[in-house]
């Protein structure tokens, strides 16, 4: 919002000594630029708002061409953040789907993080074990006990579930889960696991945190 053409303070001094009947204009301006912390919908319709505005000063004054040049640098800046605005509703609504438990995380939306992992683009993971299965779940940010279910329903709901956290990285050509408690044959486990959520059949290993952890 530092575009000095959607700056209350910028107009006012543009403004000043002019005979314009411009207070529905300045009021949205003012709005739109205490609108930081607002969402980008209700961004979008201060947006909107100054557009609207701004349309009707110039059709008072369209014979002026220092206002029409204006308010047309206004809506130039307009169209740039609506654009920036959109970008970031539209982040924010793909996180959400992201952040939503569902059972796709364990399979059509895994395979993208599993290529991103082969491309040095580590993930976060979930992993649920119980005695012979395992389920497993990546994510780019550490993900919400709320996501627990998702694997304890594709694992049936067993009692004694464990869930392990931790990080999914790519060393040696090889999926390798980095994390602090590795049980015996979990390496085998999940690559099971990622074959019957995915059908992908990938090279997996597990290892604990530091660098020189012995990995199986």
């Amino acid at each position: 919002m530092s575009d000095k053409y959607l700056s209350d303070a910028e107009w006012k001094k543009f403004a000043k000594g002019r005979e314009l009947k411009d207070a529905p204009l300045l009021k949205a301006l003012i709005s739109f630029q205490k609108a930081d912390k607002a969402s980008p919908k209700e961004q979008l319709k201060l947006l909107d708002e100054i557009e609207d505005e701004g349309a009707t000063l110039l059709k008072q004054h369209k014979a002026d061409k220092e206002i029409a040049s204006r308010l047309s640098d206004m809506g130039k800046a307009i169209t740039l953040e609506r654009k920036a605005t959109t970008a970031r509703a539209d982040q924010a609504e793909e996180e959400a789907d992201d952040d939503a438990p569902t059972p796709a995380l364990l399979s059509s939306k895994l395979i993208p993080l599993l290529r991103m992992v082969a491309k040095d683009k580590p993930m976060k993971a979930l992993i649920a074990v119980t005695g012979k299965d395992a389920a497993v779940m990546l994510a780019p940010r550490a993900m919400s006990p709320s996501m627990r279910k998702v694997l304890a329903s594709a694992l049936g709901d067993a009692g004694g579930i464990k869930y392990l956290t931790g990080d999914c990285v790519f060393e040696d050509k090889t999926h390798t889960f980095v994390l602090k408690t590795q049980p015996g044959g979990l390496a085998k486990k999940l690559k099971q696991a990622i074959l019957d959520q995915t059908g992908l059949r990938l090279n997996v290993q597990v290892r604990g945190e530091g660098p020189t952890d012995a990995g199986e």
